[in-house]
């Protein structure tokens, strides 16, 4: 979420317009249970098939909008390395990058043939996240936000 006039990322008004967006679908998945009991020709089957159009175009904003606290908190937390936002908290997810090739040649040059007949997964197990990690192998570490599940909290109704 974005204040138009500054521009700036707001993570609470972001994370209160993704809880209620959460909260509609909460409301729409009570409400299909309630429908499905109807048959495809009664009015019951039609508001079932007319509440399903809304929830998708509320499905879509939702997307929308946790793309865009997600995107705005790591800006943040590349300018501050803050970790934590209402509702969400950034981890720091590790991956390593490297020529498979290279990994062949460096396993043949340390007569560490065990490598490889490893899963390549394992390659970077046994390898890649030990202190002896070969120098063409690259670490890269992003941050990922991860989202409550709970986040009733910002409601703007519970704020009283």
């Amino acid at each position: 979420m974005t204040d138009n006039n500054e521009n700036v990322f707001l993570p609470l008004e972001a994370i209160r317009e993704i809880a209620e967006l959460r909260a509609l679908g909460d409301e729409h998945k009570k409400g299909v249970a309630g429908f499905q009991s109807g048959l495809e020709e009664t009015d019951q089957y039609k508001a079932l098939e007319s509440a399903e159009e809304n929830w998708s175009v509320v499905e879509i904003d939702l997307g929308k909008a946790i793309a865009e606290f997600k995107a705005g908190c790591e800006a943040i937390f590349e300018e501050t390395e803050e970790k934590e936002y209402p509702g969400g908290k950034i981890r720091l997810a590790k991956t390593f990058k490297y020529d498979e090739a290279d990994a062949v040649n460096w396993a043949i040059e340390h007569k560490a043939s065990s490598v490889l007949r490893i899963a390549k997964g394992d390659f970077k197990n046994a390898v890649c996240r030990t202190p002896l990690r070969p120098d063409f192998v690259k670490e890269i570490t992003t941050p990922k936000l991860y989202l409550s599940s709970d986040l009733s909290e910002y409601l703007e109704d519970n704020d009283e």
